[in-house]
């Protein structure tokens, strides 16, 4: 769990670089290589929350942990959790 945590910050590192790269004056191509690497990384972390074991009683998911270490480091908000996927 933690190595998830772990890559869950270091992408989410990566979208803040890349939104601060965007702010800036960019030429048509880098804009294009900026927004494809945003694109990317929040996949990645969509994949990782996707595939982190569903919530129990009294547990939380990494989406949680990951908004606690997010807050303690005082960055950039996340976005609100996916809707929860049913049980299988």
């Amino acid at each position: 769990m933690d190595e998830r945590v772990s890559r869950l910050r270091n992408h989410k590192r990566n979208i803040s670089r890349y939104q601060n790269m965007h702010k800036t004056r960019l030429s048509e191509a880098e804009l294009r290589f900026v927004e494809k690497r945003l694109a990317e990384e929040r996949f990645k972390i969509a994949m990782l929350e996707f595939m982190s074991p569903p919530r129990t009683q009294g547990g939380s998911n990494l989406y949680s942990l990951l908004v606690q270490a997010s807050t303690s480091e005082g960055s950039m908000p996340l976005p609100p959790p996916p809707a929860e996927r049913p049980a299988l």
